[in-house]
């Protein structure tokens, strides 16, 4: 049970650790409209592992599936079906379902569905307002700018403290048993705190336009069958061809991009000292990247 300070971010937290268990909360969980989710692991991804999967209901109830402990039986139990229902019946609030999406697809075999994820919302509500949205803005910023409260922020740092010092010290720490009093408040706050910057975001949205933008998100990193160069995929940028989709141009060359590997159009570099244009390798997501760890300007007229 939590202490009476932290009940005021979520009514009730409960360690899911065993089949039976999972069971009974996959069915409490199929009469909700909207949950949220979130995972936690050491180096979250295929190369790494998923051990707890949150799930968040909007009055406040936080579920920690411990993954460590059941593996694949907790997703036999029903996490799969749960996880793979569409939106038309349950929407997840997610925030940058990339790793997570992958994570679970890989060693589990769970295509997530029905994700409405909110670290797009919040890019596109920047494009909107014709801000700069290419520069994604992590979910700690997102609820200091949007959604900010003391206690949530003080949990965060608590938690964030030891997940630092277990880096420091080459240890790792979502693995350990029992989870600590810290780590779990922790992991209810970001799901929490979702249902928070849906109201923020919900009258300013597109939400089928943002629905399928999320599809899209889903399926970047686990579509690959071998993950690109690290830095061309784990960054701070908004990907192509994810907010906005463009039909494709028959009358068009399209390139493969030598960072992320995805398709892009083709682009023209106007090089000065070779005095011709040459090929643009890179789309602009990867340019910006580039440009980013070389500090310098890379000229392109990619249309995403």
């Amino acid at each position: 049970m939590a202490s009476s300070s932290r009940l005021t971010l979520y009514r009730n937290l409960e360690l899911v650790d065993t089949v039976a268990k999972v069971e009974t909360t996959v069915e409490e969980l199929r009469h909700q409209k909207k949950i949220s989710v979130d995972c936690e692991g050491n180096k979250l991804g295929r190369e790494g592992t998923l051990d707890i999967l949150i799930i968040g209901t909007a009055n406040r109830n936080v579920y920690l599936f411990d993954i460590t402990k059941m593996g694949a039986s907790a997703f036999d139990a029903g996490l799969r079906d749960l996880l793979e229902t569409g939106s038309e019946v349950m929407t997840k609030l997610m925030y940058d379902c990339r790793n997570d999406s992958d994570a679970l697809m890989h060693p589990y075999d769970v295509k997530l569905a029905g994700v409405l994820d909110l670290q797009l919302v919040e890019s596109d509500s920047r494009r909107r307002s014709r801000q700069n949205y290419w520069y994604l803005k992590g979910l700690k910023k997102s609820i200091e700018v949007y959604a900010h409260d003391e206690e949530s922020e003080r949990i965060k740092q608590e938690g964030t403290g030891h997940i630092e010092r277990a880096k420091l010290n080459g240890t790792t720490i979502w693995d350990k048993r029992p989870l600590s009093p810290d780590l779990k408040d922790y992991c209810a706050v970001d799901t929490v705190k979702l249902f928070s910057l849906l109201k923020v975001f919900r009258k300013k949205m597109d939400i089928e336009e943002m629905l399928e933008a999320s599809e899209r998100y889903v399926d970047y990193f686990r579509s690959y069958e071998t993950l690109p160069e690290n830095k061309f995929y784990r960054h701070g940028f908004l990907p192509d061809n994810i907010l906005q989709i463009y039909p494709r141009d028959p009358n068009v060359k399209y390139n493969d991009c030598q960072g992320c590997k995805k398709e892009f159009k083709r682009a023209w570099l106007d090089r000065v000292n070779a005095g011709e244009k040459k090929r643009a390798n890179f789309c602009g997501c990867c340019s910006r990247v580039i440009t980013r760890i070389v500090n310098q300007p890379i000229q392109w007229n990619c249309l995403m």
